[in-house]
């Protein structure tokens, strides 16, 4: 059987098809000819994330501190109401979270605003290691930045759970993300949306493009979403979920697909 490859010029499907039809009249027409099928392969657009893309992710930083008080700054999601949605500032003795373990210290967050500072107060600081974490939620697994404290009283080294899209197709994308030393994203619940327009978390349809569990117990990797339809040249916009619930979004991530 013949094959006629046949140039695309941005038509779609039935432009194709209609010009297969015209060539095949065309070209093999005339008296005598035979009936022709041709094959059209189209190719699925090639995408990539566009320059107009935002992404917010929480912090929380060591202002201050002294033998009895420690003073930290927290950023949050756009459209978080941390005292609404419980969420808290907790401290320990020791270099990194220590999960399972109870803090020293635990304070809610007093107000709404999406960024903030508190003071942990009647708490005794030596000269040892302190780490602060700040949490989405009411519960430990819904931590998703830190800050520590050095020994000498300075601010140490701060992290945060990230995601950022590290390739991007008509109809999937792959996602990388990062926790906080020891996590366990998976038994924790953690979870991405994908959504298009742009979605605030505490106010997105129940209709979601995806929703995809974080497979597996590992602080750092890759995670496929796949069989979703991309529209290029609108927004979409990607959530990192720490738990179940819409209101432990700790980053959000909007972009739009455009053509490479």
């Amino acid at each position: 059987m013949p094959r006629l490859k046949l140039p695309t010029f941005g038509v779609g499907l039935v432009g194709l098809m209609a010009t297969a039809s015209a060539l095949a009249c065309g070209v093999l027409g005339g008296k005598g000819a035979r009936d022709v099928q041709l094959h059209v392969e189209v190719a699925s657009p090639s995408l990539e994330v566009g320059a107009d893309a935002q992404v917010w992710t929480c912090a929380l930083t060591i202002t201050g501190s002294s033998g009895t008080t420690v003073d930290v700054s927290y950023v949050g999601p756009p459209g978080n109401q941390p005292h609404t949605f419980q969420n808290f500032v907790a401290l320990w003795r020791a270099s990194v979270v220590p999960w399972g373990v109870v803090p020293e210290a635990r304070l809610t967050v007093p107000t709404d605003g999406e960024t903030g500072s508190l003071v942990l107060m009647d708490v005794s600081i030596t000269r040892a290691e302190y780490t602060t974490a700040y949490a989405v939620g009411p519960e430990v697994d819904d931590i998703c930045a830190s800050a520590l404290l050095e020994a000498d009283g300075s601010a140490g080294p701060v992290d945060a759970v990230t995601a950022k899209i590290v390739s991007l197709g008509a109809d999937s994308l792959t996602v990388r993300y990062h926790t906080l030393d020891g996590y366990l994203p998976a038994t924790a619940g953690n979870w991405l949306g994908l959504w298009r327009g742009r979605v605030s978390p505490y106010h997105a349809p129940a209709e979601a493009l995806a929703r995809v569990p974080i497979p597996q117990d590992v602080t750092d990797g890759d995670v496929d979403i796949n069989g979703v339809k991309l529209e290029p040249d609108f927004p979409h916009t990607l959530i990192y979920f720490m738990d179940k619930d819409l209101k432990s979004a700790a980053v959000v991530l909007q972009f739009t697909p455009v053509a490479r």
